[in-house]
């Protein structure tokens, strides 16, 4: 799938609020814990959870996400980390997280 190109729309293509699967899991996270977004898109998980006080990095492959979701995080004035990188790429090794967050698997082909 080329999301860049689904990316590529004025609008957030997913909206900027928080997804309900995440709203739903929130309390099993670490609080205010190191935590990785996988897939996380234009941002909107991320940035949520960055306001409530977690230590974020946002990692996803596109691009365009990326650059929605940094100004998505300037204008809520919270820190997030951003990582350009595809999930089958992280090296898990590099850095443990108290938590790790994908939202995306309904999108994963069967390959």
């Amino acid at each position: 799938m080329d999301w860049d190109k689904r990316y590529s729309i004025d609008d957030y293509l997913f909206g900027q609020k928080p997804a309900q699967a995440l709203l739903r899991n929130e309390k099993y996270l670490v609080p205010g814990g190191e935590t990785l977004l996988i897939a996380d898109g234009e941002g909107r998980n991320s940035v949520y959870l960055a306001k409530k006080g977690f230590k974020v990095t946002s990692s996803d492959s596109s691009i365009v996400a990326q650059q929605k979701a940094k100004t998505l995080a300037d204008s809520h004035n919270v820190k997030v980390h951003f990582k350009l990188e595809d999930f089958f790429d992280i090296d898990w090794s590099r850095k443990q997280y108290d938590n790790i967050v994908g939202i995306c698997f309904q999108f994963i082909p069967p390959e």
